[in-house]
């Protein structure tokens, strides 16, 4: 099936419902519905799965406070991050080396940093915004990594022999991006093709049910066999994809 515009969409939804035709999702209220039920659908289906079509390879973005050295920010708008990267490269290193880092939850990120001795070589004591104290090093690059809220990015250390903070342009993820919507004609929402004919009879049973009050039984099923082939699609994409990282919720 080829990618439809939400004009389209619309009006094949108000056709299923034997509904009075438009030229323009403006046209009536009814078309204006089936718009808003056509973009609530579609993040509903971004939401199941961690799409391979939605994959993007980002930079961190830079925290910018000398007075918190381990933060980097996450990429805006993302839903999950995964395989953060770091240039590990010491101050005499002469090429490029990319760790990957650790993901931790937070207790158990803050067990590892409070099993540091504070007097130790290379530990300094740091404040978060929130006043919680952490023990990172200061003479080593990072390993490992967590956030407490699904924003900042808060690392186990950093190496000021090479920076004063962690550098954005040191860092790599695998981010899975949220795509924005526009409520126009021509707007063609972002969706491999072979999931538009799902997209579509999910979009023409929810129309039928909230507009009709009456099921749509032929796109339910429709809708049915597509879910199956978008969860065989997501499951296939999972399988390879490293479960280290946090996601927004």
């Amino acid at each position: 099936m080829k990618k439809l515009t939400l004009l389209e969409i619309v009006q094949s939804t108000l056709a299923s419902m034997v509904s009075d035709q438009v030229n323009s999702i403006s046209d009536s209220d009814e078309s204006l519905v089936v718009a808003e039920i056509a973009q609530d659908t579609y993040y509903e289906i971004l939401s199941r799965e961690e799409w391979p079509f939605l994959r993007k390879a980002r930079t961190l973005d830079a925290y910018g406070d000398t007075d918190y050295p381990v933060f980097l920010k996450s990429p805006v708008p993302v839903a999950y991050i995964r395989n953060v990267r770091y240039n590990i490269v010491t101050s005499t290193g002469t090429s490029d080396n990319y760790k990957e880092m650790d993901y931790l939850e937070p207790d158990e990120f803050l067990d590892k940093v409070y099993s540091r001795s504070s007097s130790a070589t290379g530990v300094v004591s740091m404040l978060t915004p929130d006043n919680i104290k952490l023990y990172i090093y200061n003479n080593k690059s990072p390993s490992y990594y967590t956030s407490f809220d699904d924003e900042i990015l808060v690392f186990d250390s950093y190496d000021s022999a090479v920076d004063t903070t962690l550098q954005s342009s040191k860092s790599s993820c695998i981010a899975i991006e949220v795509p924005s919507w526009t409520t126009s004609d021509t707007f063609v929402p972002l969706l491999p093709p072979q999931l538009f004919p799902m997209f579509l009879a999910e979009v023409k049973a929810a129309a039928h049910q909230y507009l009709k009050q009456q099921g749509s039984p032929t796109d339910a099923k429709r809708a049915l066999r597509g879910s199956s082939l978008a969860k065989w699609t997501g499951n296939k994409m999972k399988d390879r994809m490293p479960r280290q990282g946090f996601g927004r919720h």
